[in-house]
């Protein structure tokens, strides 16, 4: 169930004025219907022995080709991709999701 949206944003490299580079976020994809859950402990075991960190699972109902340079952003609240796993061959109805670390909010 699919109980909320997010944006999905890539990084991208802008000429600006002065002929240099300037990096920003592009939403890839908008109002896509996901579903944001916790990480189970299994997922938390397996980043962390590779050096990440993980706190959350979006599932998503279609496959987003996430990157693992992507973020998501649901609300105010904002992922870095750490890993995504696309839908299973012939299974369609099985999600796509992303293994995500949330990112501190700056007030």
């Amino acid at each position: 169930m699919l109980r909320t949206t997010c944006t999905v944003q890539r990084r991208s490299a802008m000429k600006g004025t002065s002929g240099g580079q300037t990096l920003s976020w592009e939403a890839i994809a908008t109002d896509e219907p996901c579903d944001i859950q916790s990480s189970s402990g299994r997922v938390f075991m397996d980043y962390q022995v590779r050096g990440m960190r993980v706190t959350h699972t979006v599932y998503f109902a279609r496959d987003m080709a996430i990157q693992a340079t992507d973020r998501i952003v649901s609300g105010s609240r904002t992922f870095k991709v750490q890993g995504y796993t696309p839908p299973s061959p012939g299974y369609p109805q099985w999600p796509s999701k992303a293994d995500v670390e949330e990112e501190p909010t700056v007030t």
